[in-house]
């Protein structure tokens, strides 16, 4: 969670370096254009600012979370991304629509959601999932459920991750077929 100006620069760098908008030209064309990238870009902007005066007191910053989580919902709606603040670390990528996760998921540093992805809770208690750095979501992951992920694990498109895996860096099927196996 972002506690201060200084983690809100650090949040803000991580993201921003992440997506096309570093690249000569994409920024104004993004701007111009209304393009994907620059919208998912102003809502994880948006997401950040909401966490940071989510965490400060005083009226003014009372005031300032809620214009920012009115911009939010605003551009969630165009965009399709839902994501709660404080449930993602820095360096957060999204290059697609559709993106949900709930505020009581834990997300590391340096996700990459690729589209029509879902971190969803197990229905019973809420509880959802802990997923370690590095983390890679193909189209139309989803992970459900109370279960750890650990560091670089990459979850192939139309994958449903139900159980735990707590080899870092494997991918999809590799080396951690115990979080893959069908229940008895």
């Amino acid at each position: 969670m972002i506690q201060t100006k200084e983690d809100l620069k650090r949040y803000l760098a991580a993201d921003y370096g992440r997506t096309e908008l570093g690249i000569k030209g994409r920024t104004l064309r993004g701007r111009l254009c209304r393009e994907p990238y620059y919208l998912f870009w102003r809502y994880i902007r948006a997401l950040r600012m909401e966490e940071y005066h989510t965490s400060q007191d005083g009226a003014w910053h009372k005031l300032m979370h809620y214009w920012w989580r009115r911009r939010r919902n605003l551009l969630g709606e165009k965009t399709g991304l839902w994501i709660e603040p404080g449930s993602c670390q820095e360096g957060l990528l999204v290059w697609h629509p559709n993106v949900i996760v709930p505020a009581n998921a834990r997300v590391g540093k340096n996700c990459t959601f690729h589209g029509n992805n879902v971190i969803g809770n197990d229905g019973g208690n809420g509880a959802a999932a802990t997923i370690g750095d590095n983390a890679d979501f193909g189209i139309g992951a989803s992970v459900i459920g109370r279960i750890e992920l650990a560091d670089s694990v990459r979850i192939g498109a139309g994958a449903v991750v139900i159980r735990s895996c707590t080899e870092a860096g494997v991918s999809g099927r590799s080396s951690c077929t115990s979080a893959f196996k069908k229940q008895k």
